[in-house]
């Protein structure tokens, strides 16, 4: 805050994300957005080699993210502007 640095914490898929940091994040006002994408779609991951995240997928959650940033985050003005 002394800084003017915005936090935030960015989930993907909320039932895996670790319940203690969301308190944390909650209780100290810091945003959460979930950028999850569908698992179930066979383009979001690399099977059959492995079922981490796709290229496609990556581009999604990053899009999520910048839009979410954009629209609630960089928004504000930086310190020091008006």
């Amino acid at each position: 805050r002394q800084h003017g640095v915005t936090f935030v914490i960015a989930t993907i898929a909320d039932r895996h994300a670790g319940k203690h940091m969301l308190d944390f994040a909650q209780k100290n006002g810091i945003s959460r957005v979930d950028i999850s994408v569908d698992p179930k779609l066979p383009e979001n991951t690399n099977l059959p080699h492995d079922g981490h995240p796709s290229a496609i997928a990556n581009k999604q959650y990053a899009d999520t993210l910048e839009r979410y940033l954009r629209a609630e985050i960089l928004t504000q003005p930086l310190r020091g502007e008006s």
